[in-house]
């Protein structure tokens, strides 16, 4: 079998005999902007170090009201230098406008620019669209988090209502929004490739899938404080089940605060972002506290951490041009939750509330938290059943790489069984599942997959987890195995053979195997292509 093996900057190729290759997939890499102090059209020291490093994109900040001047500025630079450009809502008001209770379900406060505006951005091909700064965050912790004010709603006021009431509500409002403000947003959104789109970037693990339903693309934040595979899971779960494109933002904010990571850790979640078959990707921050340079002498001088970004793209990049594409994202294990926004929020104060959805009547409870369990035994123990995110302490240190095998999160919905064409093994988990999602799992076991289900979502005939805390259920050629502790040992002994090796992460597309290993240092991770 052909490998390739990418370690880093280094490439060894054993090559097939006689096959026509693929067409290469690029990554387009750009640069988020946020806390820079001058916009880059007012900036040279910055187009400078924009056009040394080989950025593609910006990822845009306004401040104060939209305004169609500042388009018009940002395109004529854009157009000068052959680049293209995002808008992202945090940093303004603007982004927090209160939405019409005559058009939105108890709206709260989000971006809603008006139609004049919607339309100069569309009148230039190097506008890319709108990104929804951490709307999970915002919704469950307030719009205004990043200013430590008090709890104000996001697009949904959840407040007194149920965790089916919050979804539904949210859902609405994101598909009024969409229809009504970025109208033709959402299809190209699940077109791969098109352009513009409409992002929401995250940082937490909750609600993709219900932001990729209303047809937002998926940008989910690598390193920060995330867990790498559970944040992909999530992110590329609900791209494959709803048919959005997957996109990535490397951040380099973590608990330490800025810059929370080495240019190592950056580089190895540049290489995780490409090889996990993101469209585009982009880095935050460019030049706040000088992180990928510093001006000096009316010129940028790169930082370590722009050095890496500058070498990743100009010289691994095209020394090592990608065959496998998102579309073909395969996963072996798959988790099917209803969307309750739990993670594992326990660290309350000025960023993080421990309800959920935003209102105070709903919290976390043994079935919500459950998923953490799972993700306990797919990650071969190393991640802890406290939480998915280092925004509740977890006792461990940051590590870019934990193990798991292949592994996606579908939502309640999840009823096609195209959707699990690859899996081997699926859990079923949470709050609630659609009869439609329950049955098409129960034919998927009769023709041979093994569901692993809690008592309460099981079919009404296997319900039982008898005296040992779980029961097997044959049927067909697959089976069921019923527990509500799937920590046990005698259920991760059933579970092995389907949970992969200790020490990689591991990713099929297409005939495509990607594994990632970090085995010398956990900031430095190593990358192995192989045709299956």
């Amino acid at each position: 079998m052909p490998w390739v093996l990418i370690v880093a900057a280094l490439v060894v190729v054993v090559a097939g005999v006689g096959r026509a290759e693929p067409a290469a997939n690029p990554m387009p890499v750009g640069v988020d902007v946020a806390g820079s102090k001058k916009y880059i059209y007012d900036d040279p020291v910055a187009q400078d170090a924009f056009e040394q490093i080989g950025f593609d994109f910006l990822m845009h900040h306004f401040w104060g009201a939209p305004t169609v001047e500042d388009v018009d500025r940002l395109d004529r630079w854009a157009a000068q230098h052959g680049h293209s450009f995002l808008i992202n809502q945090e940093n303004s008001p603007s982004g927090r406008e209160p939405g019409d209770p005559t058009l939105y379900r108890k709206p709260g406060g989000f971006f809603q620019p008006p139609p004049e505006y919607v339309q100069r951005c569309l009148a230039t091909p190097r506008f890319l669209g709108f990104c929804f700064d951490e709307c999970e965050h915002w919704i469950c912790n307030g719009i205004w988090v990043t200013a430590a004010r008090s709890f104000e709603p996001h697009f949904y006021d959840a407040e007194g209502d149920t965790l089916e009431g919050a979804y539904a509500g949210n859902l609405l409002n994101l598909q009024t929004l969409m229809e009504r403000v970025f109208p033709g947003f959402a299809k190209r959104a699940g077109e791969p490739g098109q352009t513009p789109v409409v992002g929401t970037e995250s940082v937490l693990p909750d609600l993709q899938h219900l932001f990729a339903r209303a047809g937002l693309v998926q940008m989910p934040k690598l390193l920060k404080e995330t867990i790498t595979p559970v944040t992909l899971a999530m992110a590329m779960g609900a791209a494959k089940q709803y048919g959005v494109q997957h996109w990535t933002s490397v951040d380099l904010w973590g608990m330490p605060g800025y810059p929370g990571h080495s240019p190592e850790e950056l580089r190895s979640a540049l290489l995780i972002s490409y090889w996990t078959g993101a469209e585009r990707t982009y880095i935050e921050n460019f030049s706040y506290q000088g992180s990928l340079y510093a001006a000096k002498d009316g010129q940028a001088e790169l930082s370590a951490y722009g050095r890496v970004a500058r070498q990743f793209i100009r010289e691994y990049l095209p020394g090592h041009p990608r065959q496998l594409r998102f579309e073909e994202f395969a996963p072996e294990v798959i988790i099917v939750r209803f969307p309750d926004s739990d993670w594992g929020q326990e660290n309350p104060g000025p960023w993080i509330r421990r309800n959920l959805y935003g209102a105070s009547n709903l919290v976390p409870d043994e079935e919500t938290r459950y998923w953490l369990k799972v993700w306990h035994v797919v990650s071969h123990g190393t991640i802890p059943t406290l939480a998915l995110n280092y925004n509740t302490p977890l006792g461990i240190p940051y590590r870019v790489l934990f193990p798991a095998n292949n592994v996606a999160v579908y939502d309640h919905t999840a009823a096609d069984p195209e959707l699990y064409r690859s899996a081997r093994l699926v859990f079923l988990v949470g709050k609630r599942v659609e009869p439609e999602c329950l049955a098409a799992l129960q034919a998927l076991a009769e023709a041979g997959l093994t569901v692993v289900s809690t008592s309460r979502l099981a079919p009404r005939e296997l319900s039982g987890v008898g005296p040992e805390g779980y029961a097997v259920h044959p049927t067909g050629s697959g089976r069921w195995i019923v527990t509500d502790d799937v920590t046990l040992p005698a259920v991760r002994d059933l579970l092995a053979p389907c949970l992969g090796r200790p020490d990689e992460l591991r990713y099929v597309f297409g005939d495509a195997e990607v594994v990632f290993t970090a085995p010398s240092d956990p900031a430095q991770v190593q990358v192995a292509v192989r045709e299956l």
